[in-house]
């Protein structure tokens, strides 16, 4: 069967930003009444933009694209590059995830709109906690890619422990505005929090390397959530770049 956006889409399969969860493809044969593939053929011109327009930050396909012109500027020994002592370009980087925790219960329970709050505000959150050049991306639902480059294994420990610590604090979304009826539920807010898991890579030379490491701090935190979100992922894993 195919995907509710069509043959037309103008993402490779594997790239589709479109591509539905289990969960949507069981509302999309229950329905079969076309509003699940309409709110993916918007998803695919709004990802032909290259920003998401909930939370503002980059999708994938565009954060992918940055990535790459970074290993393109350190080639070049270009200005825009982060230099160690030496004066040599560093290409070493951190490929961090931030993982709502529980959102989608979230939505079931108190609307999508209370959800997209929590999303919108873990993306204003990790986008304090970077830098404002590190590549910063909403890959899809609730999980954020972030890429910090140019950083010591030291550096980046410390750094992960800063963003994993305030993700883990959260905050609070008031449901005043975005239910019917606020005093239904059991108190008038909700917390919210987040789980962050990174790969480090000390030279990168391709893509590969940045999506192995992707892959790996993905792998942190589906054992996490297996878990049922009992056992904290790792907080930095190292990856070996492949040779070039």
């Amino acid at each position: 069967m195919e995907l509710p956006c069509g043959s037309n889409c103008p993402f490779p399969l594997s790239q589709r930003p479109c591509e539905p969860t289990p969960e949507q493809w069981t509302e999309w044969r229950q329905t079969q009444n076309g509003l699940l593939a309409a709110s993916h053929v918007g998803e695919c011109m709004q990802a032909r933009k290259g920003v998401d327009e909930l939370t503002g930050l980059d999708l994938r396909g565009r954060m992918l694209e940055k990535v790459q012109a970074y290993y393109n500027r350190t080639e070049r020994r270009h200005s825009e590059v982060f230099l160690d002592e030496s004066g040599n370009p560093m290409t070493s980087m951190v490929v961090g995830i931030g993982d709502g925790d529980g959102f989608g219960g979230t939505n079931k329970k108190y609307t999508h709109k209370v959800g997209d709050e929590g999303i919108k505000r873990l993306a204003k959150l990790l986008e304090s906690l970077t830098r404002e050049g590190d590549p910063r991306c909403r890959w899809g639902g609730d999980e954020f890619v972030f890429v910090i480059f140019g950083i010591s294994r030291e550096q980046a420990a410390t750094k992960m422990r800063v963003i994993r610590e305030r993700c883990r604090q959260g905050g609070t979304i008031a449901l005043e505005g975005l239910v019917e009826n606020p005093s239904d539920y059991d108190a008038p807010h909700i917390n919210w929090t987040a789980t962050v898991a990174g790969a480090y890579v000390p030279n990168p030379t391709s893509m590969d390397d940045f999506e192995r490491a992707r892959q790996v701090a993905d792998g942190l935190l589906g054992a996490y959530k297996l878990s049922d979100r009992t056992v904290e992922p790792p907080l930095l894993t190292e990856v070996d770049p492949l040779a070039a």
